[in-house]
């Protein structure tokens, strides 16, 4: 039995350098429909991220066919020790309920990098390491979701 239970695959996080050129390239170049785009910042953020005055710009895109979504992000910097590097792939799994996944793996030993953040109306999510050191996201999809 397992500790978790995914429902589905979510989305992956890209961190960008430069959004625009981003955008233009996965949104019209490859066809892929915005479906939220927004400026992120504050408390949440911050305990994420793990340092303060974290602020950046964060635009979903839908894959054709409905099959994910990919999450483009620009100006945050990222938790990976090098600063000079992108942690640019993360990827993140849908759960039911974010609060007992979080208390399900500290049951089981594994501690996640830190407690679980609600982002408004629209998802709760936290991250743990796998055994190679990348970042998961579990996330928890709130009424006000538009994915």
């Amino acid at each position: 039995m397992p500790v978790v239970d995914v429902t589905r695959f979510d989305h992956v996080s890209l961190h960008v350098r430069d959004m625009d050129a981003s955008l233009r390239f996965y949104r019209d170049v490859l066809g892929m429909e915005v479906i939220f785009e927004e400026e992120i910042a504050g408390a949440n953020l911050d305990a994420v991220m793990k340092r303060a005055g974290t602020a950046g710009r964060m635009v979903g895109l839908g894959v054709p066919g409905g099959n994910g979504m990919i999450e483009l992000i620009s100006g945050v910097r990222t938790v990976n020790d090098d600063p000079g590097t992108l942690d640019s792939l993360i990827f993140s799994l849908r759960v039911d309920d974010a609060e007992k996944a979080h208390a399900a793996l500290r049951q089981a030993g594994i501690e996640p990098l830190q407690p679980v953040q609600q982002f408004g109306d629209t998802v709760k999510l936290f991250f743990l390491r796998d055994p190679d050191g990348r970042r998961i996201e579990l996330l928890e999809a709130l009424a006000g979701a538009k994915h």
